[in-house]
C-alpha cells in the first residue's frame, strides 16, 4: 500500500520486455556487422565494374596505337570498342589482307581475351 498518496500509473508505451544487456550488445554488433558487409560488399561491386570499365578503355586506346602504327592500315577508318576484353572491330578495308591483319594485331595487345572482326571489304 502507498503512503501519502502516491499513486501507481501504468507504463504508456506498452509492455516492458527485460532484455539482458549482454544480449542488447550482441545484437547491436550483429547489425552493425551486417551493415559493414552490406556496403563492403557494394563498394567491391562498383569497384570492379569501374576496373573493367577503365580496363576497356585503356584496352581500346591500345589496340587502336597498334593499329595506326601499321602503314598497311593508318588509312582506314576501323572503329574499335571493348566489352569485358572483347574488341569489337568495325568499319572497311581495301583487302582481305587487311581484314584477316586487323584481327591479328588486335588479338596480339595484352589483355585482349577475343576478337569480334566486323570490318567489310570494300
Amino acid at each position: 500500500m502507498l503512503t501519502g498518496g502516491q499513486q501507481i500509473t501504468p507504463h504508456v508505451h506498452g509492455p516492458q520486455h527485460y532484455q539482458p544487456k549482454g544480449e542488447l550488445v550482441m545484437k547491436k554488433r550483429s547489425v552493425f556487422f551486417l551493415v559493414l558487409v552490406l556496403i563492403a560488399t557494394f563498394v567491391a561491386c562498383a569497384s570492379a565494374s569501374d576496373a573493367e570499365k577503365i580496363g576497356d578503355m585503356a584496352l581500346a586506346e591500345n589496340v587502336k596505337s597498334v593499329l595506326e602504327a601499321d602503314d598497311s592500315l593508318r588509312s582506314f577508318n576501323i572503329g574499335i570498342k571493348t566489352r569485358d576484353g572483347v574488341v569489337i572491330l568495325s568499319g572497311w578495308v581495301s583487302s582481305q589482307d587487311a581484314l584477316v591483319k586487323a584481327g591479328q594485331i588486335a588479338r596480339s595487345v595484352k589483355g585482349t581475351r577475343s576478337v569480334e572482326n566486323n570490318l567489310i571489304v570494300k
